[in-house]
């Protein structure tokens, strides 16, 4: 089972702020969910996973897009920043009920998918291609910024927010989402001990190798 005094970030290299640790928990709970069979799609349940990374931030990377010019536009963004975005409009009541409510909806979009009888990426593109990266097994950073739209007057409850997420993996045609089979069955680089709630966590030294600075 998912647990949050276990599994929320890794801390190692860096140190996420409210916002991201409330991203990191919300993706890695569901991705736990998911490695352990217990995602529903339309009418049936998507397979468990043999192994599944635990999503970490990419600190500089966050650095960068909340840096860029908040104009609250789908298509003014650095498509070179990172590899894959998640983006959409919310209206909510603070950001982190807008970042709730984005990562719900996207996650969501499984729901459509009647029965996985392939993990095959082309089956996603279209109609999930929200959930596709958030539930890709080899995807490891991720970066989420949420911005005020608007300033509404103070008796509206709710306010227009733009919610971004980025992660570092483009899912590739010609692959699996993940590979089927029992939880932690692929080890994580070879310790067993790594893998918890279903999530490989990357060992120290490796987690500094592949940094991206």
């Amino acid at each position: 089972m998912f647990r949050d005094s276990r599994i929320i970030t890794n801390f190692l290299a860096c140190k996420p702020d409210k916002l991201m640790k409330h991203a990191l928990w919300e993706h890695n709970r569901r991705r736990s969910k998911l490695a352990l069979g217990n995602v529903r799609t339309k009418n049936w349940y998507m397979w468990r996973a043999a192994f599944m990374m635990e999503l970490k931030e990419n600190c500089l990377l966050t650095k960068r897009l909340r840096a860029q010019k908040k104009t609250c536009r789908f298509d003014d963004f650095d498509r070179s920043i990172f590899g894959m975005r998640n983006a959409r409009m919310v209206n909510a009541s603070s950001k982190l009920d807008a970042l709730e409510r984005a990562i719900s909806k996207w996650w969501n979009e499984v729901k459509k998918y009647p029965r996985p009888e392939s993990l095959q990426i082309e089956n996603y593109l279209k109609k999930h291609k929200h959930f596709l990266p958030m539930a890709l097994s080899y995807q490891e950073y991720l970066s989420c910024s949420v911005d005020l739209c608007d300033d509404l007057k103070k008796e509206r409850k709710k306010r227009r927010y733009f919610v971004q997420c980025f992660y570092s993996e483009m899912p590739e045609r010609n692959h699996s989402l993940y590979e089927k089979g029992p939880k932690c069955s692929k080890h994580c680089f070879g310790n067993k001990d790594e893998c918890v709630g279903g999530l490989c966590r990357v060992p120290y030294y490796q987690y500094h190798s592949n940094f991206v600075y």
